[in-house]
């Protein structure tokens, strides 16, 4: 699959804490299906299943596995944006090219946006870059 033909597919599945399939999905089940369907990588799943501490569960999964992945400055279709997002819970998307992420999200389930919008821009952690695909 193209991650054109996965963009078509993806917007127009809805939003579901804790998804991970083309039924419903989270920001992180959005990333992980992509990364499956374009890339053939199975990302790890992490640990929790709460908000609560989900961001330091995505952030642990990249440090994690740092032989895997790198923070890259200048984003290329299908790296990883990371957001910190304060009183929200913590949120990924995936970039689809270098001014663009495809985003999950409850209220409009799964959406793409300007990296450099005034929402995203402030709130974003990094950019990450898997190294090593098995």
């Amino acid at each position: 699959m193209t991650i054109n033909d996965f963009i078509r597919k993806a917007l127009k599945v809805p939003f579901k804490a804790c998804g991970r399939d083309y039924e419903g999905w989270d920001c992180y089940g959005l990333v992980r299906c992509g990364y499956r369907d374009v890339k053939g990588v199975l990302l790890p799943e992490y640990s929790g299943h709460s908000y609560k501490d989900e961001y330091d569960d995505l952030k642990r999964l990249i440090y994690k596995e740092k032989e895997q992945w790198e923070e890259v400055k200048d984003p290329q279709e299908m790296d990883i944006a990371l957001f910190s997002m304060r009183s929200h819970h913590p949120h990924v998307a995936l970039v689809v090219n270098k001014r663009q992420a495809l985003h999950a999200e409850g209220n409009v389930g799964t959406f793409i946006e300007n990296l450099n919008s005034a929402v995203w821009s402030r709130r974003l952690d990094g950019f990450y870059r898997i190294k090593n695909e098995h």
